[in-house]
């Protein structure tokens, strides 16, 4: 329980940092998910592979992302297909279920009633 409440605890007062600020750019805080040591294994050609799951992911991640206060998510899949650069490991349908899930997520941006993954 610890480590739950001191992380709330940092969401809050990392997005109390949002909005603009005399002299100062505006800030948005985004919540990243993914990234180069992130990126071994199936996890998110699993995550990508079928739309089901992906709608499933998308409608957690608006929630999450709300219930924070995050502005967004930083989605840190730099090579769908190559995994930890080795590009003959992930499946050639990766890059076009990550476009599949991206898309997803704006369209979440609508409405959450209205997403068709």
């Amino acid at each position: 329980m610890w480590y739950l409440s001191c992380c709330l605890d940092f969401y809050q007062r990392l997005t109390s940092l949002h909005g603009p600020r005399p002299h100062e750019a505006d800030v948005k805080v985004l919540l990243a998910l993914g990234g180069w040591t992130d990126s071994t294994g199936d996890k998110y050609s699993r995550l990508v592979s079928d739309g089901g799951t992906r709608r499933k992911f998308v409608s957690s991640v608006v929630s999450y992302l709300r219930r924070h206060n995050f502005k967004g998510l930083h989605l840190d899949w730099n090579y769908p297909k190559c995994w930890q650069s080795n590009c003959n490991k992930g499946p050639a349908s990766d890059k076009a279920n990550f476009a599949k899930l991206v898309q997803a997520s704006t369209t979440f941006q609508i409405s959450e009633e209205e997403c068709s993954c």
